[in-house]
């Protein structure tokens, strides 16, 4: 056990998670590790999600609703201006937190200050809590320092930032509604160390509220400019080649998506644009390995 000297922000961003929120909480006040500032912000919820919250006799919970709907970050930007935490949590109010997350992260922290962000393995569990399947992450700063440059190696559930780097990067980008949490850890690796526990720290819920279709095409063409503006500053061949593989995989989801849903012309855009890049990768090889034997 470590002792309850730093406080711990958890932020719950919340709508309409009546079905869900009360597991969400209950996971958090019992956690191991008790100096928590547990913030809930409801985004204009019209279900029973604020009755289900107030019903928590806890001080550490504090419940704010926003005066308007907003995207999710945006939500917490605004939810974060209640943060007084030395860190910060982030749960999604369909996840339930490990009994031991809060404490296992913090001891990480803790044995080195210049840790940034942590996050974890997690388990996938269906609309009853039932277990579907396990998933680990790369654990070493310098791997997950190369493969942010073309995926997102975290699960954004597990998320835990050291509040100094946080604010030194000046947290949450409103550019990103989407990818935000993606753009945060990218840019915090570039003045910290970020690390993933190999420990389970959560239960993420996999249910029928997935993104709607046009959500979906957003989240996508935001993912494909943001892998593209960080390509600018890839030096590397075999990464500058993975990023590049990682937009053509965008454009294929958007593709299918597209022709799925029968807007046929801007799926033949998406198209042209999958083999565009498919001949520049090829081409820009070809060129570095004549290079190479010149």
């Amino acid at each position: 056990m470590i002792n309850n000297q730093k406080l711990v922000t958890v932020l719950v961003n919340c709508f309409n998670s009546e079905h869900y929120i009360h597991d969400c909480l209950k996971s958090l006040i019992n956690q191991t590790y008790s100096n928590l500032q547990i913030i809930v912000w409801d985004n204009q919820s019209t279900d029973n999600t604020a009755k289900i919250v107030n019903s928590f006799n806890d001080q550490r919970i504090s419940y704010y609703i926003s005066n308007k709907f907003q995207n999710l970050v945006d939500a917490r930007i605004n939810a974060l201006k209640h943060t007084n935490g030395d860190y910060i949590a982030i749960l999604d109010s369909d996840d339930v937190a490990h009994k031991n997350r809060i404490e296992n992260q913090l001891q990480i922290f803790l044995s080195d200050q210049m840790i940034g962000v942590i996050g974890g393995a997690v388990n996938y569990i269906d609309n009853n809590g039932l277990y579907l399947k396990s998933k680990y992450f790369e654990l070493n700063n310098n791997i997950l320092k190369k493969i942010i440059l073309h995926k997102f190696p975290f699960n954004n559930s597990t998320l835990m930032f050291s509040k100094f780097f946080f604010d030194k990067v000046n947290g949450y980008n409103s550019k990103y509604a989407y990818i935000n949490d993606y753009d945060l850890v990218y840019r915090i690796s570039k003045v910290s160390k970020i690390i993933n526990s190999k420990n389970i720290l959560s239960s993420n819920r996999l249910h029928d509220n997935n993104l709607s279709k046009q959500d979906f095409i957003f989240m996508q063409e935001e993912l494909l400019v943001f892998l593209k503006k960080i390509q600018l500053t890839i030096d590397n061949r075999y990464l500058f080649n993975l990023n590049t593989l990682s937009q053509i995989a965008c454009l294929l989801r958007l593709f299918r998506h597209l022709f799925k849903n029968r807007l046929y012309i801007n799926a033949i855009s998406k198209f042209f644009s999958i083999m565009k890049l498919g001949f520049f990768l090829i081409l820009f090889n070809l060129n570095l390995y004549k290079n190479t034997n010149d």
